[in-house]
């Protein structure tokens, strides 16, 4: 993607630092309205007429979209020590205060055993989680954020919200609803495989 420049050509630059950082972000929130805006769109295409020039755009903006929200996410995640699958792993045991399976989460993140096990003995060992056999299958081990985790978790929340703030900016409620349903939709059509 080509650097946002000024009217004489220059780079723009950012009163408060990382000048190139700040203008590419800017350039990703205007890319990923303008993928929610097409996305929409196709959305409401009667599916008699849509074309496949129009499907391939859904598609590759879904990419661009997508590749852009983990490359924010990964850059948030660094500072904290985290890989972004460690980032991922932390946000699904967020939802399950009284722990989860390690087979569980590995589903939920769509990651092997193996990686999950990984994870974990790393997330265990930087004091965010514990792992314990669970009491209703001792071969399975339950995974449970510790105290220190869940400060980590409030950082994380609040790092999440800024980040998923800009990438919707400029959404009224309502397209903020329609985008959640139709993606949700993409998705499932997907996880429905015959």
């Amino acid at each position: 993607m080509a650097k946002a420049s000024d009217s004489d050509g220059s780079a723009s630059h950012n009163p408060r630092g990382g000048g190139s950082h700040a203008t590419a972000l800017l350039q990703n929130v205007h890319f990923f309205l303008f993928f929610i805006r097409t996305l929409i769109i196709c959305a409401r295409m009667k599916t008699q007429s849509e074309s496949f020039e129009a499907k391939k755009r859904c598609g590759l903006l879904l990419q661009e979209a997508a590749a852009l929200l983990r490359r924010e996410f990964e850059h948030a995640a660094g500072p904290e020590g985290l890989t972004l699958t460690q980032w991922r792993v932390m946000g699904q045991l967020a939802q399950h205060p009284d722990g989860l399976r390690q087979a569980a989460l590995g589903k939920a993140i769509n990651a092997s055993a193996m990686t999950v096990s990984d994870v974990a003995e790393r997330l265990e060992g930087a004091g965010f989680i514990r792992r314990e056999p669970d009491p209703g299958d001792s071969r399975a081990k339950l995974v449970r954020v510790t105290p220190q985790g869940a400060v980590l978790l409030d950082r994380m929340r609040e790092t999440a919200s800024g980040i998923l703030g800009r990438a919707l900016a400029g959404l009224a409620e309502d397209d903020r609803t329609m985008l959640a349903d139709l993606l949700g939709q993409v998705i499932a059509n997907l996880q429905d495989r015959p």
